[in-house]
């Protein structure tokens, strides 16, 4: 990884901070590392491996979205008039 990477916090970024970072190699690849540790290690990602890992952390967000709908739709369900 370049040294002068512009490295990106995630958008969920937890409110101390704590988050994963990432950024363009020069290869192309994307690296990731802890928003902690910037010294750290990194881990590269192909870009197609990238993708990947978006699409399935997309999906299983949106899942997880989902579950807690339906949860909220059940429990207005149990609701009765009186």
């Amino acid at each position: 990884m370049n040294s002068h990477a512009s490295w990106r916090k995630s958008s969920h970024s937890n409110p101390d901070g704590d988050c994963v970072e990432a950024a363009q190699a020069n290869d192309d690849n994307i690296g990731t590392r802890d928003s902690k540790d910037g010294a750290g290690p990194i881990i590269e990602f192909a870009p197609t491996a990238w993708a990947a890992l978006i699409a399935a952390s997309v999906s299983a967000d949106q899942a997880r979205q989902d579950r807690r709908h339906d949860q909220g739709l059940h429990r207005l369900a149990q609701i009765k008039p009186q």
